[in-house]
């Protein structure tokens, strides 16, 4: 499935993956769920539960923003090398003849 798929596809699947998790994870996620609620105690975490915890924190804006930053130069320089070339002031659109 991998060498079908296109770097967009790919980045798409990791984005919807990181929003609404599948797989092990998931059933990881449903299970601990189900053992905080069976334990009945109101002070618990989910995370107490889970086998995997992430031990990641949230990422900070500045992160993010970087990260998207890296990424969109990632995609440029791939695009680049494929010969396609970014719309901008320093280049003529795909199509339109230079006047």
């Amino acid at each position: 499935m991998l060498s079908e798929m296109t770097a967009v596809e790919a980045k798409e699947w990791e984005i919807f993956y990181s929003q609404d998790p599948f797989g092990e994870q998931r059933a990881d996620l449903r299970n601990a769920q189900l053992c905080m609620m069976w334990t009945g105690d109101k002070n618990a975490t989910l995370e107490q539960f889970m086998l995997y915890a992430d031990p990641k924190p949230d990422p900070t804006p500045e992160t993010l923003r970087a990260e998207q930053e890296y990424n969109a130069l990632q995609l440029a320089a791939k695009l680049e090398a494929m010969g396609i070339r970014r719309h901008g002031n320093d280049s003529k659109p795909p199509g339109n003849p230079e006047s």
